[in-house]
């Protein structure tokens, strides 16, 4: 990765009940709390690398310019927060190196009566 880039971010899906949207930060300007997609997504809101460990990172989950309210946060082994009405979300920052987060969102399906879809999406970094 270039030590120019900033964020790399990658979409998919399994079908049509699943989205998926993985999300890399290797540095930091101020346009990063912008979502990049309409994808469920986690964009943190203050520079996480001059974080240390202790203090709770301020994100905000959004999906298709929309807070994503009731989302679920994880840190990669449990379930940590849900996501507010306004987008935010704390979520502790317990150990330096590689921080990951989730969210998972299910929403109702297109069709009446259709399957529910469920979203999901990660921010990852490296906090030294």
């Amino acid at each position: 990765v270039p030590s120019d880039a900033v964020c790399i971010a990658v979409t998919f899906s399994t079908g049509s009940d699943s989205r998926f949207l993985a999300k890399a930060v290797t540095g930091w300007r101020q346009e990063l709390p912008v979502p990049l997609t309409d994808s469920l997504e986690i964009s943190p809101t203050i520079d996480p690398f001059q974080l240390s460990v202790g203090p709770a990172l301020r994100l905000r989950v959004m999906m298709g310019g929309q807070p994503a309210a009731g989302a679920r946060i994880g840190n990669g082994r449990e379930s940590v927060a849900t996501v507010g009405p306004d987008g935010i979300v704390a979520v502790p920052v317990t150990q330096a190196g590689l921080q990951l987060v989730t969210a998972t969102l299910q929403r109702a399906g297109g069709a009446e009566g259709g399957h529910p879809v469920v979203h999901h999406s990660t921010l990852s970094f490296i906090l030294e």
